[in-house]
Formats: C-alpha cells, sequence, structure tokens
C-alpha cells in the first residue's frame, strides 16, 4: 500500500490542527489500512468511536493463518489521540489461540500486544512491531476468550 503524503502531513500535524471529527474519520481510517496492509492480515471491523477534539477508537478482530495447524487471533483497538500536545497512535491487542487469551508465561496470561506508529526520517509513519507488555492497569483481564 503507497503511502499517502496528504495524510501522513495531515497526521503529524494533528497536535497543531486540531481533531476534528472529519479529521479523526480520515486519520484513522488511513491508519487502520496501513496497520492491515504491514501485518499481511484480514479483520472485521466492529466499532468506530469518534469523541471530536479528544480522540478516535477502532476496535477490530484480525486473524494470522500462517501458524498450521494454530491460527492467532487478536482483538484490537486503533486509538489516535493528543494529550498534552503530544500526538499517541497505537494499536492495543489481546491475543488469542482457538479463542482462549494467550500470553506472556511472566504475564500470567494478562499480557497485551502494544503497536506504535511512529514517524521515520522521511516524514512518513510506520507501525513498529508488536511488543508483548503485562497489563498492569487490568483493563483487559476479562478478556479471557474471543467473543
Amino acid at each position: 500500500m503507497v503511502k499517502d503524503s496528504k495524510i501522513e502531513k495531515t497526521i503529524w500535524s494533528l497536535c497543531r490542527d486540531g481533531l476534528t471529527e472529519n479529521t479523526l474519520k480520515i486519520v484513522s481510517d488511513y491508519l487502520l489500512k496501513q496497520f492491515i496492509y504491514e501485518q499481511k492480515i484480514e479483520y472485521r471491523l466492529e466499532k468506530k468511536l469518534f469523541f471530536p477534539h479528544e480522540y478516535s477508537s477502532y476496535f477490530f478482530v484480525c486473524e494470522y493463518n500462517n501458524f498450521e495447524p494454530f491460527s492467532i487471533q487478536l482483538k484490537a483497538n486503533l486509538i489516535v489521540k493528543v494529550h498534552d500536545k503530544k500526538l499517541y497512535i497505537y494499536v492495543i491487542a489481546t491475543g488469542y489461540s482457538n479463542n482462549l487469551r494467550i500470553g506472556l508465561q511472566s504475564h500470567e496470561g494478562e499480557s497485551i500486544l502494544s503497536f506504535e506508529y511512529v514517524q521515520s526520517d522521511n516524514g512518513c509513519g510506520k507501525w513498529s512491531h508488536g511488543t508483548w507488555e503485562a497489563d498492569e492497569s487490568g483493563e483487559y483481564q476479562s478478556y479471557s476468550e474471543l467473543k
């Protein structure tokens, strides 16, 4: 997928220009497509939420099928927000295999995957590789099964 330089410029000027609902929709749609393309996955969008001047949140489910005979599913949330004049773009996901929650043993199943959209030297963004993190706040503790 080719990067859209106009949208990329819009993304990196959100702190200055603000988060209107229309801008959030355009940027969030683009970022979701970039994430799906870079991860080489299929997805199902479940819900879009817009809070103008605050943030947007896209809930989606995706599946990695290249691990035969296993498949890995993610229940994910794409968030775009500006807080204290700093831009945050990230995906937080819980992982599942055969509909049961997976994570790092050291996190006792309370792991989340975190991806961040960061600006590269050419001015365009790129999604970071997913990193496992402990769900320290417990926000995703109830996500024990993929429903």
